[in-house]
């Protein structure tokens, strides 16, 4: 009711299909909403900081070493006769990683392999496996989006306050 007295808002006409208002001071009401919106971000981003762990980074992780434990399998399928036990992924550079799997042979003792992999192979991996976790999980609607959404509201206001306020 305050934000009607500042805006000046007034009853025009009532009827069953609805009530129509007029408004003096239509900016108290876009003030008004972009107070909201700045309240309701920085809730939100309070609400994001007092969760410690939203485990992203792990499951993404998780499903590149899956990723990467079917490319050893099939690197290792040529060979007869081993099984394969385990891997470790380990960053080496900005763009590259080494895998090192470890498998055995029926006569033999576990043995190790190390496979490097390039980023040309790797960068396909890691985009499906974001894709995969933002798909299959509420993680990234959650907590990533949102801030998208608040931060793509203001894309268009602020355009034309930089063309009202610098010459053209």
């Amino acid at each position: 009711m305050i934000l009607f007295d500042f805006a000046e808002v007034s009853i025009a006409k009532v009827s069953l299909l609805g009530t129509e208002l007029l408004v003096g001071r239509p900016e108290i009401l876009m003030y008004t909403a972009w107070l909201l919106w700045l309240y309701f971000l920085l809730r939100y981003y309070q609400y994001f900081r007092e969760i410690k762990d939203m485990k992203i980074k792990a499951l993404v992780k998780n499903h590149l070493h899956g990723l990467a434990g079917n490319y050893a399998r099939k690197k290792l399928k040529g060979r007869d006769g081993e099984d394969f036990y385990s891997h470790n992924m380990s960053r080496i550079s900005s763009f590259s990683y080494m895998c090192k799997i470890e498998y055995s042979n029926k006569s033999m003792a576990p043995s190790k392999l190390s496979i490097r992999i390039s980023w040309w192979r790797w960068l396909p991996w890691h985009l499906k496996s974001w894709w995969h976790i933002g798909f299959n999980t509420r993680r990234i609607t959650d907590y990533i989006i949102p801030f998208f959404v608040a931060f793509a509201t203001t894309v268009k206001p602020g355009i034309s306050l930089l063309t009202k306020f610098l010459p053209c």
